[in-house]
C-alpha cells in the first residue's frame, strides 16, 4: 500500500480520536490540534510533490472538514498562508473549498 495513503489513514484516525480526548488545559488541546493539522499540511506538501492527487484531495477535505470552531479557523488560516506561499494550493482550490464548506454548513 502507498505510504502516503497510510499516512492519510493514520492522520484521519488521529483527527477522529482528537475529538474524544480529554485535555488538562485548553493550551494542551490547542497544541494537539495544531500538531495533527500541521501533519496534515505536511502530507499535502508530500502528496502534491509525489503527484498523489487522491491523497492530496483527501487531505484537503480532511483539513477543511475538521475546521468548525474558532480555534480551528485560526489554525487553518496559518496553514493556508504557508501552503499558498509554497504553491501547494492555489486560490482557486481555496475558493472552491470555502464555497463547499459554506454550502455544507447552510444545510
Amino acid at each position: 500500500m502507498d505510504i502516503l495513503k497510510l499516512r492519510f489513514d493514520a492522520l484521519n484516525a488521529q483527527m477522529n480520536e482528537f475529538y474524544e480526548m480529554k485535555f488538562a488545559s485548553d493550551a494542551d488541546e490547542l497544541e494537539k490540534n495544531k500538531e495533527i493539522k500541521s501533519n496534515i499540511a505536511q502530507l499535502l506538501i508530500d502528496a502534491k510533490s509525489n503527484g498523489n492527487y487522491q491523497v492530496f484531495e483527501d487531505g484537503v477535505n480532511l483539513l477543511f472538514d475538521n475546521t468548525v470552531r474558532e480555534q480551528d479557523f485560526d489554525i487553518l488560516g496559518d496553514l493556508l498562508r504557508k501552503l499558498l506561499d509554497m504553491g501547494v494550493i492555489d486560490r482557486q482550490l481555496l475558493g472552491d473549498q470555502l464555497r463547499q464548506a459554506q454550502l455544507s454548513r447552510s444545510n
